[in-house]
């Protein structure tokens, strides 16, 4: 396979995968309380590698990084109902965005735990011209059950990745043939 070939089918490839930016949530490991917001200093709180929280509080952080269209934001956490506590617990994970002092929910995702760590994750993708676009993103933590009950969050990450337009990988897409196809009509 000649160089030109080689490089025009790395170009396409590296355009379909999109460009992914590593974690936006700072302090997601919760090694300390930098980044974090609650909504209650005798109700939630930091120890352990991980967010403790009573019945009916949250966490929150705003992040620095600012909504574009076509971006999808990969949200990620572990959450466990704490030992010696009822169980199960309903917890939540909303992503917003944070327009002057207020925050709109963008979408959630809520899990059931146990006295084990639960996994959770879901997707969101940034739509042109939406209200969101341009604005901070943020995550709030909450635990969702009405009684006494802890429960904990722990390894918070909001992945972004970034995929181009279809109207802009068409465009790439036939540059890369033209160009492809111009290199081999000069061999023969």
């Amino acid at each position: 396979m000649n160089k030109t070939l080689l490089m025009v089918v790395a170009a396409v490839v590296s355009l379909l995968c999109g460009i992914t930016q590593a974690n936006i949530v700072q302090n997601g490991d919760f090694a300390d309380n930098t980044g974090w917001t609650f909504s209650d200093a005798q109700n939630v709180g930091i120890a352990d590698n991980c967010v403790y929280m009573n019945a009916d509080f949250n966490a929150y952080q705003v992040t620095d990084h600012i909504i574009a269209a076509g971006e999808t934001f990969h949200v990620s956490w572990d959450s466990r109902t704490l030992e010696g506590h009822a169980g199960p617990n309903l917890m939540r994970a909303y992503l917003f965005y944070f327009d002057g002092p207020d925050g709109f929910e963008l979408t959630h995702q809520d899990c059931v735990t146990t006295h084990d760590y639960v996994t959770s994750t879901f997707d969101f993708t940034a739509i042109e011209g939406a209200e969101y676009i341009g604005k901070s993103v943020g995550i709030v933590l909450r635990n969702c059950e009405p009684v006494d009950s802890w429960a904990s969050f722990a390894n918070v990450s909001i992945d972004v990745s970034t995929v181009p337009e279809p109207a802009t990988m068409l465009i790439m897409g036939i540059g890369s043939v033209m160009i492809a196809g111009r290199k081999f009509r000069k061999k023969v």
